[in-house]
């Protein structure tokens, strides 16, 4: 987003919060400051947004993941007298940050999508689990949170004795979890449909397939690739028109093996991680916010775009390389391919690399202490046991 931005002149404000804050390290960014994390306060991080207000209103306000979604969505009336907020009012977003909604919302109007079933108790799991046959998958419905908690978007269980233990485990967990089907098929069965939406129609659209994923089917993309995927146009066309959608979203499909159909994953009411791809394919979604924000025209986009450019995200995918070359020369020439060819890379850009030198050092670190970790816990163990004698 900031670079994005900063490219067309305009001045880019990070605000972060976290454990980290590789954006507030580039270049484009003008300003910094360090907020209250809006998934624990979301009130907090809205008061202090207008507590900035006075030297900063007029500004265009961009959530850049589900947590500052929530807020900016959540408190829009409270903040719209003093900025632009780059949200959709709250009701439209409750609905897709909540998938159980979402799904409703697909069956209702007619597109494909995983059965699912809210999990109220152990013994209505495993009946609806039957049913849908294993493996099968435990599921946030709303994702943000279950991920700060556990570090993986969902669990996937293959048997009944599996899935009932993971359901006491996950008894502390206080937000809504439910029960899915899996659609069954690889890491390229995952499709991604960007777009713009304005007047009630798609002003620009953009697909990509993903090729892998950390953890293979069920984690987070980590190499994804341009290309035209149209079988997924009606479903989202259907969706967001329905829903009157304003703005950037970016929706997740997914290919099922058994009968070719595409099926919804979910909604990203935001703009989303691999967003530097379809800029390299010259869609400049981020812009189109900004403009649309402001009430200025909003630029024409390009009639076509290439496909076979890759988006990779450098920290999660080069840790397979060096597994990669086990499985001989072909498997390591194999998962290089997308490094051999266009691409963009998440963080490191040489015009803007101080990103990258802020992530290098973070994993640096969190090795360093993820190592020392069990020492010291050792260490702290054996000093209360010599205290105690």
């Amino acid at each position: 987003m900031a670079r994005a931005l900063g490219a067309h002149g305009i001045r880019v404000i990070g605000v972060w919060y976290g454990r980290t804050r590789l954006a507030a390290s580039s270049r484009f960014v003008k300003s910094r400051y360090q907020a209250p994390d809006p998934d624990q306060d979301a009130s907090g991080f809205t008061d202090f947004l207008l507590s900035l207000s006075n030297s900063l209103s007029g500004a265009v306000l961009f959530p850049t993941d589900d947590a500052s979604l929530l807020a900016l969505s959540r408190y829009k009336e409270r903040l719209e007298g003093q900025y632009h907020v780059v949200a959709e009012d709250w009701p439209v977003v409750r609905q897709l940050l909540t998938k159980l909604s979402t799904y409703e919302l697909a069956t209702r109007y007619g597109v494909p999508c995983p059965l699912v079933q809210k999990i109220d108790n152990a013994a209505d799991a495993a009946a609806f689990a039957r049913d849908v046959g294993f493996p099968c998958l435990i599921k946030p419905s709303v994702g943000h949170t279950f991920f700060a908690r556990y570090r993986a978007k969902m669990v996937l269980v293959h048997t009944l004795d599996e899935l009932k233990d993971w359901i006491s485990r996950l008894g502390e967990y206080s937000d809504e979890l439910m029960l899915s089907e899996y659609i069954p098929g690889d890491d390229t069965s995952g499709v991604n449909y960007n777009s713009y939406y304005s007047g009630g129609r798609p002003f620009c659209e953009f697909t990509a397939r993903k090729v892998r994923l950390k953890p293979e089917r069920i984690g987070f993309p980590t190499v994804v690739k341009s290309c035209r995927v149209p079988e997924v146009l009606e479903h989202g066309r259907t969706m967001l028109q329905t829903i009157r959608y304003r703005g950037f979203s970016c929706m997740e499909f997914k290919r099922d093996r058994r009968d070719g159909s595409y099926k919804l994953m979910e909604i990203n009411a935001r703009h989303n991680f691999s967003g530097m791809l379809a800029l390299r394919c010259g869609l400049d979604f981020p812009y189109l916010s900004y403009a649309d924000a402001i009430g200025a025209a909003l630029p024409s986009p390009p009639a076509d775009w290439p496909r076979d450019i890759f988006w990779i995200d450098e920290e999660r995918d080069a840790k397979g390389l060096a597994s990669s070359a086990r499985h001989g020369p072909r498997a390591a020439l194999a998962y290089a391919k997308p490094y051999r060819r266009k691409r963009v890379f998440a963080v490191f850009s040489s015009r803007d690399p101080l990103p990258s030198f802020r992530q290098a050092t973070e994993a640096v670190l969190h090795t360093i202490k993820r190592k020392n970790g069990p020492d010291r816990e050792a260490a702290a163990r054996a000093a209360e046991k010599q205290a105690k004698a």
